[in-house]
């Protein structure tokens, strides 16, 4: 929102009065401030200090008494003598050096009708984010009034818009320095443009600043409400609405709203929320925050906080894109960009707006490269959390053991297709140049012979070439692996077999023969033993692209062996990024063209329904829940599959009926000590970690310790197996 010269001086315009109610509505908008300045006793004092020319003004009221002692009103008694007086040189511009004129007068000149045209003009085309034109219009504004704040302040906003971070730093904290006044406007952008900058120790202090002054309007409430909420000072915001007096607005409930809500004062917040009309300024974002805390849902965010900001609002998307674009190209614009806390601001931002469903690499990549705490911190909340997609929490994996923070050899525990799993990450290079096996002199002709007799497929040729090759090197493994394939391709796969094996036990990162191994298991049914010897599989650190296809090609046929097309078509895609051209990729690509589409439609059903269960746990109860308030959300099924478990006769199939007899039951101390005589070990260790958490555990914390429900019935139509379903 932008700054005018009715926020700047504390009065109306003449449009809400029907006629001027400051001085810029006079005759041809111009003044004389000398005079007011000597004798109007609404005029701030100016004086020097330490040879700076500082003023302050307020409440420059031209329908006061008038200085001369008429009785009149000043507008219509001496105001017009004042403005003759400008004549005989004495108007002095923004640029000129102050003098004195005689008897301490110093002259001000303010154009403010202008001035306030040429401001509103700007604001119109910053609306409509035609930049460099709202730039030309707020330089001329300040031609006109150079000492009004507002066309300053947007000025630096339009400047900022454009990138030119340091021109808008320096434009705002010179008009704080030349004209003095509580412009909180002003100190709430120097509060963005600091963060920007990558300067939070600065934003801070102005921050500071800005809380300690009293907002005598909504707007500038507004916008003291803003610079608080970006350093993340909920508590501050609260008691700045609490102390206001004046009318507020829509802005403001919304900020409170999200205070209250990020303090788990979800009544409080619910009441301020619904202030905001839904055709203010974010009416819409409002009502969205609401229906999620009337439902009992969290905001579904990384860090699980309430988000004041989308990513335009902390900074605009070109400004970003421009920085990112400086420190691809080193020098200072890198450090100052890889260090910013802001910039993990808006890496979160977006992908909380993208609900980590997009193609969000190119940011997580970003958060790698970056030198601040914040990011590892955001990295391991993606890595070990449920927010997003299966795809973000790996690529956050990748990039932290990339950082060296993770180690590649030990396990995580990651949220994956809906459960808990353990997951190395294997980090390998993928190069033509992996070390390949030496031959021993002499035999280069006899393995060319022996290559191409395979390729042309005369395998009886083959056989006698490689096992000629292995009389004369007998621990070459590759050819016992080739001797194994021209065995297959005769149908001889017991004898291939204890090549293999061979093979595997000279060189046990050698990868051909395991997958090969695993293939001809996979073409005898043999699918669970496939299964355990590709789990043996450690790929070693470089990798040749036809290995590394090997390898993929043969997890997707198992994968599509045990039904798991999902995970198929994720090894297919790898191979056919590792080695497109791969024969056996190829033939994979046209066996399963369909079933890919298929499984690709499928698969994002099946993301659908999995973050909307898991965005009905992430539920949000304030301090004061009730239990009604922590079973409501189950069905009537479900809370009859409760009370068939506590043991606890229901008279009416009504939902209503049966919460209020659960809740009975469970609100009894009877009922309590009834129900834990029935629990297991594991259960009562897992109850006595919830009360040790002071009664409350989210979701995520409890299951990665003890397990999900997802394979439980569903709405509890026969006995839950898993501990989380037996204690629901």
């Amino acid at each position: 929102m932008g700054s005018t010269v009715a926020d700047d001086f504390g009065c109306t315009t003449g449009a809400d009065k029907g006629d001027a109610a400051c001085p810029s509505a006079a005759p041809g908008g111009e003044i004389n401030v000398t005079r007011l300045w000597e004798h109007h006793p609404k005029l701030a004092k100016a004086d020097r200090l330490s040879g700076r020319r500082e003023m302050q003004l307020q409440d420059i009221d031209v329908y006061a008494p008038c200085y001369c002692g008429s009785g009149e009103k000043y507008k219509f008694c001496c105001l017009k003598k004042d403005r003759q007086a400008q004549t005989g040189g004495t108007a002095r511009t923004w640029d000129d050096p102050w003098r004195d004129l005689g008897g301490g007068r110093r002259p001000i000149v303010l154009d403010l009708e202008e001035g306030e045209r040429l401001n509103a003009e700007g604001m119109r085309l910053l609306d409509l984010q035609r930049f460099a034109e709202a730039e030309r219009s707020f330089r001329a504004a300040i031609a006109a009034a150079p000492l009004v704040p507002a066309a300053h302040n947007n000025l630096a906003v339009v400047v900022f818009n454009q990138g030119r971070i340091d021109e808008a730093i320096h434009i705002q904290e010179t008009i704080l320095r030349e004209v003095p006044i509580e412009n909180v406007f002003g100190l709430s952008n120097l509060v963005q443009l600091y963060l920007t900058a990558g300067r939070p120790g600065d934003a801070e202090a102005v921050a500071k600043d800005a809380q300690r002054m009293r907002p005598r309007d909504a707007g500038a409430l507004t916008k003291q409400c803003e610079a608080l909420a970006r350093l993340g000072r909920h508590r501050e915001i609260l008691n700045a609405v609490e102390r206001y007096n004046g009318d507020s607005h829509g802005l403001v409930s919304y900020y409170a709203g999200m205070a209250a809500a990020n303090l788990a004062l979800f009544d409080q917040a619910l009441d301020h929320l619904r202030r905001v009309r839904r055709g203010e300024i974010l009416g819409t974002r409002a009502a969205k925050y609401v229906s999620l805390i009337k439902a009992g849902r969290g905001p579904d965010t990384i860090e699980g906080n309430w988000p004041y900001f989308e990513p335009q609002d902390i900074m605009p998307r070109d400004v970003f894109e421009r920085l990112v674009q400086e420190a691809d190209q080193g020098g200072p614009a890198k450090a100052r960009l890889l260090t910013n806390p802001v910039v993990v601001d808006m890496v979160a931002a977006f992908l909380n707006q993208s609900r980590g469903a997009g193609r969000d690499s190119d940011l997580v990549e970003l958060l790698g490269r970056m030198d601040h705490p914040r990011a590892v911190d955001l990295l391991k909340r993606i890595a070990e959390g449920t927010f997003g997609s299966d795809d973000l929490r790996l690529s956050a994996l990748r990039t932290l053991v990339n950082k060296g923070v993770w180690d590649s050899k030990s396990p995580h525990k990651m949220w994956l297709r809906g459960d808990w799993v353990d997951v190395k990450s294997q980090q390998n290079e993928i190069t033509p140049e992996a070390a390949s096996v030496p031959l021993p002199e002499g035999l280069y002709p006899l393995y060319e012979a022996a290559t191409v007799a395979a390729r042309r497929g005369r395998w009886e040729e083959a056989e006698k070439l490689w096992r000629e090759i292995l009389a004369q090197a007998p621990t070459l493994h590759p050819a016992y692996h080739n001797l194994a394939v021209a065995l297959v391709q005769q149908g001889r796969k017991a004898e291939a077999e204890t090549h293999l094996r061979k093979a595997m036990e000279i060189d046990p990162s050698y990868v051909f023969a395991p997958c090969t191994l695993s293939c001809l298991y996979l073409g005898e049914g043999r699918v669970a033993e496939a299964r355990a010897l590709l789990d043996t599989v450690i790929l070693p650190d470089t990798v040749h692209p036809e290995a590394m296809a090997a390898y993929c090609t043969t997890q997707t046929q198992a994968a599509t062996a045990e039904g798991d097309m999902e995970k198929a078509v994720g090894w297919l895609d790898m191979a056919n990024k590792v080695d497109p051209d791969n024969p056996n990729v190829r033939e994979l690509r046209k066996r399963l063209r369909m079933p890919r589409l298929l499984e690709r439609t499928i698969s994002k059903l099946r993301r659908k329904v999995e973050q909307e269960k898991l965005e009905r746990r992430r539920r949000v109860l304030s301090e004061d829940a009730q239990l009604p308030d922590c079973y409501g959300i189950y069905s009537a099924g479900e809370l009859a599959g409760m009370a068939r478990a506590i043991g606890i006769g229901l008279a009416s199939s009504r939902r209503e009926d049966m919460l209020a007899a659960v809740c009975a039951t469970l609100g009894s101390s009877e009922g309590v000590a009834a129900i834990r005589r029935g629990l297991r070990p594991e259960e009562m260790t897992a109850l006595r970690e919830v009360a040790d958490a002071g009664g409350r555990m989210d979701y995520e914390t409890f299951t990665r310790a003890h397990g999900t429900d997802a394979d439980d019935a569903p709405g509890w139509s026969k006995q839950p197996q898993s501990l989380l379903g037996r204690l629901k």
